[in-house]
């Protein structure tokens, strides 16, 4: 009886591990990806400057 209380109890406690851990590499993975997007968008903002400074001299 008492060591029934305890497997399920553990069984319990690793799943909620399992899905906390899941939760938080899916967060990190979209935090990236957004990361990735933003560092995008600068280059395409930087080179746009580049260009109209290029063509504002000539």
């Amino acid at each position: 009886m008492m060591n029934d209380v305890l497997q399920t109890t553990g069984v319990a406690a690793m799943i909620l591990v399992l899905l906390f851990s899941a939760e938080r590499l899916f967060k990190l993975r979209d935090l990236r990806k957004l990361a990735e997007a933003e560092d995008d968008e600068a280059v395409r903002k930087a080179e746009e400057a580049v260009q109209a400074l290029s063509s504002g001299k000539s």
